[in-house]
């Protein structure tokens, strides 16, 4: 189950606000599927996989994948 569309920004703002929203999804239909999804999932016993996005907004131009080929911002060293 999936958001079959892109979000806009102050819809992402509006629903980070939103601490009664357990899934944080931008659509209330999509979340009510979702939510059902995990309620029949967990009275049967089992688990159900998730995708979450990260998004970022204004974020300085030069931050992204490192291509110096030392540390990146995580603090991980890249493999060569």
């Amino acid at each position: 189950m999936r958001l079959e569309r892109a979000a806009k920004w102050e819809e992402i703002r509006a629903v980070c606000g939103d601490l009664d929203s357990p899934l944080r999804c931008v659509d209330a239909a999509v979340q009510e599927k979702m939510k059902a999804e995990v309620d029949a999932a967990l009275k049967a016993g089992d688990t159900v996989g998730g995708v979450f996005e990260i998004v970022a907004h204004k974020v300085p131009v030069g931050w992204g994948r490192t291509r110096s080929g030392m540390r990146s911002w995580m603090g991980g060293w890249r493999r060569r």
